[in-house]
C-alpha cells in the first residue's frame, strides 16, 4: 500500500523520489511485458499483463506518469527482447500511444466507466492501432513492388 500512496502523491514528491518511483513502476511493467511475451508465445497474442501497471496509474489519475511508463517500458521489452526498431517495436509503440490515447479519452468521456471498461477499450484501440500500421506497411511495400516493376519495364 505504500508505493499506492507514493503515486497518489507523486506530484508533492522530490526530484529523486519520483524518478525511483518512475523506475520502478517501469522495471515492474517491462518485467509483466517479458512474463507476458514468455506465456503467451504458443497462442501468438499477448494478455497484457504490463498494462496493469498502467491502469493503476489512470485509474488514480496520473496521466502523464502512465505515458512515460508505457512508453519507457515498451522501449526496455524490445531492447531485452532483441526487437528494439523492428517492425515488431514500431507497432507495439503506435499500439501503445494510441491505447493510451483512447484510454485517457474514454476517462474523461465515460467518467463512470469500470477498470474493465477501459482496460477493454484500451485493448480495442492498441489492435486498431496496430492494424492501421500493417495496412500502411503493406500499401508501402506494394507502392515500391510498383515502381521497381515500371522501372525494370521501361
Amino acid at each position: 500500500m505504500e508505493l499506492l500512496n507514493d503515486i497518489r502523491r507523486f506530484h508533492s514528491l522530490s526530484e529523486k523520489e519520483k524518478l525511483i518511483i518512475t523506475a520502478y513502476l517501469t522495471a515492474v511493467s517491462s518485467l509483466l511485458s517479458i512474463i507476458d511475451s514468455i506465456i503467451t508465445r504458443p497462442f501468438l497474442i499477448k494478455i497484457g499483463l504490463a498494462n496493469i501497471v498502467i491502469l493503476i496509474l489512470v485509474n488514480e489519475k496520473k496521466f502523464v506518469l502512465a505515458f512515460i511508463v508505457s512508453t519507457s517500458r515498451i522501449l526496455i521489452s524490445s531492447i531485452m527482447t532483441g526487437g528494439l526498431f523492428t517492425i515488431s517495436f514500431l507497432l507495439s509503440l503506435s499500439g501503445g500511444i494510441i491505447s493510451y490515447l483512447a484510454t485517457l479519452l474514454g476517462m474523461k468521456i465515460f467518467k463512470k466507466a469500470s477498470l474493465i471498461g477501459i482496460s477493454s477499450l484500451g485493448a480495442f484501440f492498441h489492435i486498431t492501432g496496430q492494424s492501421i500500421w500493417i495496412i500502411l506497411i503493406f500499401i508501402f511495400i506494394i507502392f515500391n513492388i510498383f515502381i521497381i516493376l515500371i522501372f525494370l519495364l521501361i
